[in-house]
């Protein structure tokens, strides 16, 4: 995570307008361990004399992920001075490729969705990875901003979405389950990720599976009402076909 702009302070005793360039800062990078992994926090502790009337000035900016790899929040404070521009902590991915090959790049997921809505089928032919790229592209077209969580120590969840639903922002976690179409979802793992809901608070977790789910598994779902949904490959290829022709969420 990296200072995105300048910091500009004015000094509170006399006025004088201070820029600091963001390349001349360097955050400190701390974490501790949650329940989806380890929040990592980004702090930049810098202090400085106002050059006109001498006043002494400190500030603290930071940002944070979590999970690892997302954006959670940013906050920041000084004293003697004020900050004329808000600083802006963000993550910069930053990406090499050869620009010969750059095509080879491109994401592949829209052509992935195409193809399961011509044949079901293809969705076995996906690596666990890139059926969850799958299904985090089903939710954004829904309206969703997501975070793919790494692929180790994800926490029990593949994807964190977000939604601002009658002005109210809403968490829900999702898991994805590559299986056979023979090999169903037991309850075990539903409740594994409503115990992970429950510790982390979320508004509702969703299990999508390109196979089916048990008996068992449905049966727990449903006592829990409308706090964990299953989606097994018939719902998701719906989802799909409402992405395609841009219609409502499945909210």
């Amino acid at each position: 995570m990296d200072l995105l702009n300048d910091v500009v302070i004015q000094c509170e005793e006399c006025g004088n307008r201070i820029v600091i360039q963001k390349e001349y800062l360097e955050p400190e990078c701390s974490s501790y361990e949650r329940g989806m992994g380890a929040e990592i926090a980004y702090d930049i502790y810098e202090e400085c004399d106002c050059e006109v009337c001498g006043n002494h000035i400190n500030y603290r900016i930071s940002g944070y992920e979590y999970p690892a790899g997302c954006f959670n929040y940013e906050d920041n404070e000084i004293h003697g001075g004020r900050f004329l521009e808000r600083p802006c902590m963000g993550i910069v991915y930053r990406v090499e490729f050869d620009e010969d090959n750059i095509n080879s790049f491109l994401p592949l997921v829209d052509e992935y969705i195409n193809m399961i809505l011509n044949d079901k089928k293809f969705v076995y032919q996906l690596t666990p990875r890139e059926f969850e790229e799958v299904v985090e592209e089903v939710f954004k077209r829904q309206g969703f901003e997501t975070c793919l969580t790494p692929q180790t120590r994800d926490g029990g969840r593949d994807i964190i979405a977000t939604k601002s639903i009658l002005g109210r922002s809403v968490m829900f976690l999702i898991e994805c389950k590559r299986y056979d179409e023979k090999n169903k979802i037991g309850v075990d793992i539903v409740r594994a990720l409503y115990g992970v809901q429950t510790a982390e608070r979320a508004n509702k977790s969703i299990i999508v599976t390109s196979s089916y789910f048990s008996e068992d598994a449905q049966k727990f779902a449903n006592q829990q009402n409308t706090l964990i949904d299953l989606f097994n490959i018939d719902d998701l290829i719906k989802l799909m076909e409402n992405s395609v022709q841009n219609e409502q969420g499945i909210i």
